[in-house]
């Protein structure tokens, strides 16, 4: 095997030299894009720093879309099964539509890359990595997938002139690795290009989530509220919501989401398990992390969105229960609201431009 720790210093490093000094003049014609996704957060991501760009963006969330609207025959997480079948009868519904955008755009699930790879889409392909390339959803299975023909498509993407790759991360890259699949080099991460923030306590407790971690592995609520914190768990109204909260206790269950940069972006503190403790926690019974090996044998913390060390001063790391009682109550929670800030606004820079580098190389090439 490949010396994982030099492939991920690659990882990190090449985007940043392939993407220096861009040009971040706006769009000189308003350029259509298509973009596929079963994710609102990376709908949201895309649409904003394209149409700050001067492109125009259509966006396709799947789960929104009308009953079959996609193959005529479909719904629901079937759709997440991309076979052969599928992505052809995709193609040959929206064939004339999908060839009159000057860019299509694929997110979140890696497969819907299919329906343009395997009838060889003559327009710009972008396809943005953000989950497991193989994901599918077994309880709706109705054909073969993945499938040889899949991954072997997946595979000559990079080296097809119309087609660009690019990770949301690290771990999406490195996942894929592993799996045998070459994808390059390029990372772009979501960012959440938010600008109206305010310093508004609205909530003298912390949030804490309602995922598996915080409800199923343990009542983390119950448990908090024991050791004298102030907690709410329940409804919120999103990410401005949230940021009236004096921060939100999270046990990460991935490497990262669209989710956690729209809270970035409203200059929400974070109180995450110290790598240490995350590794006690996620040995124990019934602790979900997707695809826990990176971490846990792999010891790849630079590739989690949680764990870079870049990041160090983002999140509030705790060592033990004990530990987090004493952080909540004593953190200056304004001065780490400004630290968040502070990063989220170099953060985003960079990030855009990412985008303006990829979009004028994609654009480029389409005019020759």
């Amino acid at each position: 095997m490949r010396d994982n720790l030099k492939r991920l210093l690659l990882l990190l490093v090449l985007p940043l030299l392939t993407f220096a000094a861009p040009d971040v003049s706006p769009a000189p014609t308003k350029k259509r894009i298509l973009h596929l996704t079963f994710n609102q957060g990376y709908a949201n991501e895309l649409h904003k720093v394209a149409k700050e760009m001067g492109y125009s963006v259509t966006t396709w969330h799947i789960p929104s879309l009308t009953s079959k609207f996609l193959d005529g025959t479909s719904a629901g997480t079937a759709l997440f099964n991309m076979t052969h079948e599928r992505a052809e009868r995709i193609w040959d519904r929206h064939r004339d539509l999908f060839e009159s955008f000057d860019l299509i755009c694929v997110s979140d699930t890696t497969p819907l890359a299919r329906i343009f790879l395997q009838n060889h889409c003559s327009k710009p392909l972008l396809i943005w990595i953000c989950s497991p390339v193989d994901y599918y959803d077994p309880q709706t299975l109705d054909g073969s997938f993945p499938d040889h023909e899949y991954f072997s498509l997946l595979s000559a993407a990079p080296r097809t002139p119309n087609v660009f790759v690019v990770g949301a991360s690290a771990f999406a890259l490195h996942y894929a690795e592993r799996l045998g699949l070459d994808l390059g080099d390029t990372i772009i991460p979501p960012c959440a290009f938010n600008t109206s923030v305010r310093f508004v306590r609205k909530k003298e407790s912390l949030y804490i989530p309602s995922g598996h971690n915080e409800t199923v592995f343990m009542n983390l609520k119950e448990h908090l509220q024991g050791l004298g914190l102030p907690v709410y768990s329940g409804p919120h109204q999103g990410p401005q919501d949230l940021g009236g909260y004096m921060g939100i206790v999270h046990l990460p269950d991935s490497y990262g989401s669209p989710a956690l940069f729209e809270h970035l972006a409203y200059g929400i503190v974070y109180f995450i398990p110290s790598p240490a403790f995350f590794e006690k926690l996620a040995t124990t019974h019934n602790y979900f992390l997707n695809q826990p090996a990176t971490l846990l044998e792999e010891q790849l913390y630079e590739a989690s969105e949680w764990y870079k060390s870049s990041r160090e001063n983002v999140f509030v790391y705790f060592d033990s229960w004990e530990d987090l009682v004493e952080k909540a109550k004593n953190l200056d929670y304004k001065a780490q609201k400004a630290k968040v800030l502070s990063y989220v606004s170099d953060y985003q820079k960079e990030v855009k431009s990412r985008w303006q580098a990829l979009f004028n190389q994609v654009f480029a090439g389409a005019a020759q």
